[in-house]
């Protein structure tokens, strides 16, 4: 089990700014802090549910030693799917 927990450091930001298609990411700064980065979507109830469920995601992987290059491998493949899967139902 990990020690203490790092520093997170929270960020609303434009959706256009993320590092790929998304509402929520996280990411390791190279001090060892960590940032969670969430898109501004017009209503801070929104916006923090989403902080929330990146910051549990976040949480279960950093307490197991998931590194984050995994865990953004599997996502951008989940994303893939998702984009060639909804083309099969474009009319």
């Amino acid at each position: 089990m990990r020690g203490r927990l790092p520093e997170v450091v929270i960020r609303v930001i434009p959706h256009c700014e993320h590092r790929y298609e998304t509402v929520g990411d996280y990411y390791e700064v190279g001090d060892g802090r960590w940032v969670i980065e969430v898109s501004e979507l017009g209503d801070v109830r929104y916006e923090f549910l989403v902080v929330v469920h990146e910051l549990v995601e976040w949480f279960l992987l950093w307490i197991r030693g998931v590194r984050e290059e995994e865990v953004r491998a599997v996502e951008l493949v989940k994303r893939e799917c998702e984009l060639l899967s909804a083309e099969d139902f474009q009319v």
